[in-house]
């Protein structure tokens, strides 16, 4: 009975009693608090796995070496010119791509009063997937932008309602898109959609790989994803990233433009075939940019730069930079800037051309020559200045320092 207890075994049940409560609230303590550490990884995974990367955090990419993902170093490439072919030397490029399955090749031609698309025929004429030869692309009709509006980046995409293929096309400061059906050589103009707030400019466009959500780019650091708002004639931004290397010290790329999605494969592949032989550093450089969790990257034309940056679609990180600044002779004024990348599924090759070129360029990837690998362990590639063009300074280095945070 209680009144047969004494006062010291009292206190000394209590005391039992106290201390399991202590070790209880503690434990739930310790679980909420290991909850909010967990919710607080970054995880920028877009919505229903739009692209084909695994839903794992930001944080798993960490690298004791450099002290974080956002750390390790990109590649420098360089470019194998594999093909040449014509292009109107009047055509000032703002958007460039080919549509899934065939060889209609669409560009997009900016500047007021003459915007427009011209949609080509750019056939494979022998040869297997490394030796084709392609004629020269041949124009089959064009398609004018009405009025003043100054005509943007497009690409292809797969419409979520219908399951068909349209083309979007972007304006330049007008806010909107024109949405069209490429069929019988002619585009039939479906519809135009507003630019959602937070969108300052159109520049480029590419699409996720189930070709359903949309990639573009404004002039900033921000690559924004949009979708069709429901009911309404809007698009609507449903994830964005901000592009950077904070290894070269640039926690915001800016001026993102021309884009276009590049499956793995193309990227590592296509490298080491120009690699066999090289140092084993190379070799060792590519598996760790081999991203096991993305299966493609977006590849971008920078403005003011010589340079492509291929982009990390999951965290905005720039894990290489193309070097393209000797692939056109015209490529040294500021009205002729490299502007066009596409990828043409049928035979997996890249094609390029710029603003006012006279050629598009198949190019392969390839060692980028002149310089020292060990270079890189020593952070002594100045990418900003190996990139820059010579009428404007290299990609931006200003920003949201916290995007080099590990």
């Amino acid at each position: 009975m209680l009144s047969s207890i004494s006062r010291p075994s009292l206190l000394r049940l209590q005391s039992k009693k106290l201390l399991k409560i202590f070790h209880a609230v503690y434990i739930v303590i310790f679980m909420f608090h290991l909850n909010i550490v967990r919710s607080k990884k970054v995880d920028t995974t877009i919505t229903d796995s739009v692209f084909s990367f695994s839903k794992r955090s930001l944080n798993d990419h960490a690298d004791p070496v450099y002290g974080g993902w956002t750390e390790k170093p990109p590649l420098l490439l360089g470019y194998v010119v594999k093909e040449t072919l014509t292009h109107n030397p009047n055509s000032f490029t703002e958007g460039f791509a080919f549509r899934l399955g065939d060889n209609k090749l669409v560009e997009s031609v900016g500047l007021r009063q003459k915007s427009h698309i011209s949609v080509f025929d750019m056939h494979i004429q022998q040869g297997d997937n490394s030796n084709s030869k392609s004629g020269n692309p041949k124009e089959l009709f064009q398609q004018t932008n009405q009025g003043s509006e100054f005509g943007e980046g497009l690409t292809f995409f797969q419409d979520e309602d219908s399951g068909k293929e349209l083309l979007i096309q972007l304006t330049y400061k007008a806010h909107q898109a024109h949405i069209y059906r490429l069929e019988n050589n002619h585009l039939n103009h479906i519809e135009t959609l507003m630019f959602p707030d937070g969108v300052r400019e159109g520049w480029g466009i590419t699409t996720s790989s189930d070709r359903r959500v949309l990639v573009m780019s404004d002039g900033s650091p921000v690559l924004h994803f949009l979708r069709r708002h429901k009911g309404q004639n809007k698009l609507e931004i449903v994830q964005h990233i901000t592009v950077h290397d904070c290894f070269n010290g640039m926690p915001a790329v800016k001026g993102l433009n021309e884009l276009e999605l590049v499956p793995r494969y193309i990227t590592h592949q296509r490298l080491r075939m120009h690699l066999r032989g090289a140092s084993p550093w190379w070799e060792d450089h590519i598996r760790i940019h081999g991203s096991d969790d993305v299966e493609e990257f977006i590849w971008a034309n920078v403005i003011g730069t010589w340079c492509v940056a291929v982009i990390h679609p999951l965290s905005g990180q720039v894990v290489a930079w193309i070097n393209t600044a000797n692939l056109d002779s015209h490529f040294t004024q500021f009205d002729k800037v490299e502007n066009g990348i596409a990828l043409r599924v049928t035979d997996d090759t890249i094609w390029m051309t710029g603003k006012k070129w006279p050629n598009i360029y198949r190019i392969e990837l390839g060692p980028n020559h002149g310089f020292k690998a060990s270079q890189y362990n020593k952070g002594g590639l100045n990418i900003a200045q190996i990139c820059k063009t010579p009428w404007r300074a290299g990609s931006a280095t200003v920003g949201k320092e916290e995007q080099c945070l590990a």
